[in-house]
């Protein structure tokens, strides 16, 4: 049960972290980068179909009006990012941690700045999160508010297992998209 909750959150967070990127590929698109250039062997035009594809999922599950629309996209994009920062941050902090624990030769005090650091960015996480539901009650009614987390995370579930079922088999080729 841990091991299944553990690959759960896992997956959640490599995919938030995938989102986060996603989000930063058009932000410094917009900041003049080259239209063709791929990030993680991932198209601009995948990464384009994705958040179209979450703008519908959130859409339909918040019910969001037009006007929340316009109200909820700008804030949920901005805690987007901070979020995959913050990720970032943690995910580094856990590395260097793991290293530092299979070293040869560990250093205990190493390790215990390193481990203060991983707990205090796994804290800046919840508290970003909490600070963004609180920013989310300003605009939206508290059901709605309430939900957005859950929502994103049914939509990485859905998108993990969309992906699982349209990845080749190893040895074979991605399956051919039809010409219009």
């Amino acid at each position: 049960m841990k091991k299944h909750l553990l690959a759960v959150t896992f997956l959640v967070s490599a995919l938030m972290l995938f989102s986060a990127n996603v989000a930063s590929a058009q932000e410094q698109k917009g900041k003049g980068q080259e239209k063709g250039h791929q990030n993680q062997n991932i198209s601009q035009q995948q990464k384009e179909e994705i958040e179209a594809m979450k703008i519908a999922f959130f859409t339909k599950q918040l019910a969001l009006t037009p006007e929340e629309s316009m109200r909820f996209w700008p804030l949920y994009n901005t805690c987007d990012m901070e979020m995959a920062k913050a990720r970032i941050e943690t995910g580094k902090s856990r590395k260097a941690l793991l290293h530092a624990c299979n070293a040869e030769n560990p250093n205990g005090a190493e390790i215990q700045s390193l481990a203060e650091t991983f707990y205090h960015n796994m804290e800046m996480e919840n508290t970003l999160t909490k600070r963004h539901f609180e920013e989310y009650k300003k605009i939206l009614p508290i059901e709605k508010a309430a939900k957005v987390r859950i929502v994103e995370e049914k939509f990485f579930k859905n998108l993990v297992n969309q992906l699982k079922r349209n990845k080749p088999a190893a040895g074979q080729e991605p399956p051919k998209k039809p010409k219009n």
